[in-house]
């Protein structure tokens, strides 16, 4: 159906902006602040908690796999939910924020006994599925509340809270507490464990009440959707959507989405980004001991570790604006794909030299290059694949969309620790490489439509067929 001039206008009048968008991203923010934080806090004081639970080094791992592992059984009936409209940002937002200070708080309840290490480890649970949650959010959100040309900042700015709070994480309980009690008495152990219990209990407590803020001011202030939306393609799918799903389609919409190649492929190369380069990062330093690099520093393999996941970190936040700014500027998502995923396996082939040349200048290099590149290909794929799918509701689609990293990240850190045991160090920076080479390859087939961008410059509406519609509408309003 084609629309009249006047009835164009009315449709212009039907879209605006609303400067709480910003508001509600800083907050966002500071929820992925405090997951970042919970993901990178327990690898450098795990010596911390092996002397204070009387655990292993292999069972303080455990806090990093259980991290990973909530979103892996909820991916389903989130999904199913979605469907059904019964949850949206809001939802996804607060719940985060209470889960993380329900995790927090059963972190500190495990500082009060040391036989409570399971405590903790049920707390790194919830932890992790409010980061799953959450992770949920950037590209939704953004695609819900901000115009095209500020979808890239939205996505941007959401993740990189997620990368300062692992710095947060990495550096601040080294710094408040004494992570190394060996040589010394017995009694001057009880009395540093007994210091360093507190501390983590103030800074835990400090996460919880955080997150406490942050709950209730979403709670009270947030909405799924603003009043207005802020483009005319999401005008069109809200005019043509349904008030409740039935749940027999929603086998439709996952056929949909499934059988389109594009987000197939943005979803298999967005795993490779996302996940592969935690393999490398967190095992480095047992790979610099493995490997042998420089014999006078082995001792040091801990600290080399950190420094490697400093610099990756960095990488990554520096990588977020960037690329929030070229999505927001350049809409050729095919060749920003293409290159940042090479660029990518040529910053991963840097770090193989910087390990085989027992070069620390290099391998420090090669991970701020790797979290530059990926940062930027994660931005660009999460956004390609919201553009790909268009009219499905983007909360549905992204669920789907991280849900299935987690196996594969999974699977990316048994096949290094399988490589790692069998064949030594330096397999483990090699099998990167040769992924991101393949996930480089993939990009070769990414379809470069923009289905939402194109449903809102055009001026041609089908409310019957919305996956073929498009919307014209007037000038957009940036209100209160």
């Amino acid at each position: 159906m084609h629309l009249s001039s006047s009835t164009k206008s009315g449709i212009g009048d039907e879209t605006g902006l609303y400067k709480r968008r910003w508001f509600f991203l800083a907050i966002l923010a500071q929820i992925q602040l405090i997951s970042g934080t919970s993901f990178a806090i327990f690898g450098q004081i795990n010596n911390f908690f092996v002397a204070y639970f009387h655990v292993t080094y292999v069972q303080v791992d455990w806090m990093t796999i259980t991290y990973q592992a909530g979103l892996i059984f909820s991916t389903v009936p989130l999904a199913l939910l979605s469907f059904r409209r019964l949850i949206g940002f809001k939802f996804l937002s607060v719940f985060a924020a209470c889960a993380n200070v329900f995790g927090f708080t059963l972190f500190a309840v495990s500082m009060i006994d040391q036989r409570l290490f399971a405590v903790s480890i049920c707390g790194q649970l919830v932890n992790g599925f409010a980061n799953q949650v959450i992770s949920i959010t950037p590209p939704t959100f953004a695609a819900l509340w901000f115009p095209e040309n500020q979808v890239g900042t939205a996505i941007g700015v959401n993740i990189a809270g997620y990368y300062v709070g692992y710095f947060v994480g990495l550096i601040v309980p080294s710094h408040i507490m004494t992570p190394k009690l060996g040589n010394t008495t017995q009694s001057h152990v009880d009395i540093e464990v007994n210091k360093n219990k507190h501390a983590l209990i103030v800074f835990y407590s400090v996460c919880a009440v955080v997150s406490v803020i942050a709950a209730i001011v979403l709670g009270i202030f947030a909405t799924d959707l603003p009043p207005k939306p802020p483009t005319r393609a999401q005008l069109l799918k809200r005019n043509s959507a349904q008030s409740t799903p039935k749940w027999g389609e929603c086998w439709n919409q996952i056929k949909i989405i499934f059988s389109n190649k594009t987000f197939i492929l943005a979803m298999l190369i967005l795993s490779i980004a996302v996940m592969l380069p935690t393999v490398e990062f967190t095992m480095m330093s047992q790979i610099i001991r493995n490997f042998k690099l420089i014999s006078s520093v082995i001792e040091n393999a801990d600290i080399i570790g950190v420094y490697v996941m400093c610099f990756f970190s960095g990488g990554c936040l520096i990588g977020a604006f960037v690329g929030a700014k070229l999505v927001d500027l350049y809409k050729k998502y095919d060749s920003l794909i293409i290159s940042s995923m090479f660029l990518s396996f040529l910053s991963s082939v840097t770090i193989f030299l910087g390990v085989y040349f027992a070069q620390y200048r290099v391998l420090f290099a090669g991970n701020v290059l790797l979290g530059f590149f990926r940062q930027i290909a994660m931005i660009v794929l999460l956004d390609v694949t919201m553009q790909t799918t268009f009219p499905v509701d983007e909360t549905f689609v992204t669920i789907w969309a991280t849900g299935l990293t987690i196996p594969t990240g999974i699977l990316y850190g048994e096949i290094g620790r399988v490589l790692f045991n069998s064949l030594g160090g330096l397999s483990v920076v090699t099998f990167q490489s040769i992924v991101f080479l393949f996930g480089s390859l993939l990009t070769c087939f990414v379809s470069p439509e923009n289905s939402r961008i194109l449903a809102s410059s055009s001026y041609d509406i089908n409310f019957e067929a919305p996956e073929g519609a498009s919307l014209l509408g007037g000038k957009t309003h940036d209100n209160k």
